[in-house]
């Protein structure tokens, strides 16, 4: 089995893991990445911190520094970017995003090194549509964050169920907060006055409220898109917008946050096995 893991969860991992105790468990998985996803992880690691002032210099340096873990899982020789013609063939997917090399790299792997993949993304819409191909295929399958922790807690004996639950809620949090962050910014907003007879952008305004409070998030998803696409018309949204784009760019699902809570609840009243002799 190889493990390949995208930019969004490795980035839950370096927030949520204060103490490095996940990814040292990581380390023990045979996982890779492309630099693409790393560069992208380099990149959007640090946004949640440009919302805070003061600005925490401390926690950005703990970020780079665990950052090393994943640089050295790089899968360097990019020979499987000699697929990307054939696998668009295949699968015609539309952007050359991290999820996209990864699924090339995937793709590679199971080709040339015979094994099976594990791909592990909270991509929602990215984690839809790669994985027909990857069953069609008969290569492996896409899994995420929560299927992450609930492995690596089954595979190490001094990963208790009460660590599970924290990481867990954690990872809720993560994006709890950033919704709970984006909910008080737009409810706050007052339409500035010479956009007062811009309908269209209080009409976004008022579905992006909507959508957030109900946790719609696929809806939400949207909306921003629509936003960024016309910049100029609904310029004072996209300020306000543009500010939580690290969050919108992981397009993260409803699902996915229930899954989060479920599995919460699922430590307790339905264990996950786990086997370790005295």
């Amino acid at each position: 089995m190889q493990y390949i893991l995208d930019a969004c969860t490795i980035i839950n991992l370096l927030h949520i893991d204060e103490d490095e105790f996940l990814l040292k468990k990581l380390s023990s998985l045979e996982f890779k990445i492309c630099k693409a996803v790393y560069d992208e992880t380099r990149k959007n690691a640090f946004k949640k911190f440009e919302r805070i002032r003061p600005y925490p210099s401390d926690k950005s340096k703990i970020i780079e520094r665990k950052l090393n873990y994943f640089r050295t899982r790089i899968h360097n020789d990019e020979s499987y970017t000699d697929l990307s013609d054939s696998v668009l063939e295949s699968m015609n997917y539309p952007k050359r995003n991290g999820e996209f090399f990864s699924i090339l790299l995937s793709y590679y792997l199971n080709t040339f090194e015979k094994c099976h993949i594990l791909f592990f993304t909270d991509d929602s819409p990215a984690k839809e549509y790669f994985t027909p191909h990857l069953g069609h295929n008969k290569m492996g399958y896409i899994e995420d964050s929560v299927d992450l922790l609930i492995l690596l807690y089954r595979q190490n004996q001094d990963f208790t169920a009460t660590d599970l639950k924290k990481f867990l809620s954690s990872l809720y949090s993560e994006y709890a907060i950033e919704i709970g962050e984006l909910e008080k910014e737009i409810n706050g907003l007052d339409i500035p006055a010479h956009q007062i007879k811009n309908r269209d952008a209080s009409l976004k305004l008022n579905q992006m409220r909507i959508a957030i409070k109900n946790l719609k998030l696929d809806e939400a998803s949207k909306i921003y898109v629509d936003v960024c696409d016309d910049s100029k018309k609904y310029n004072f949204l996209y300020y306000i917008f543009s500010k939580y784009s690290s969050f919108f760019d992981k397009e993260l699902s409803s699902d996915f946050l229930d899954k989060i809570k479920d599995n919460i609840s699922h430590v307790d009243s339905k264990p996950f096995y786990k086997y370790f002799p005295n």
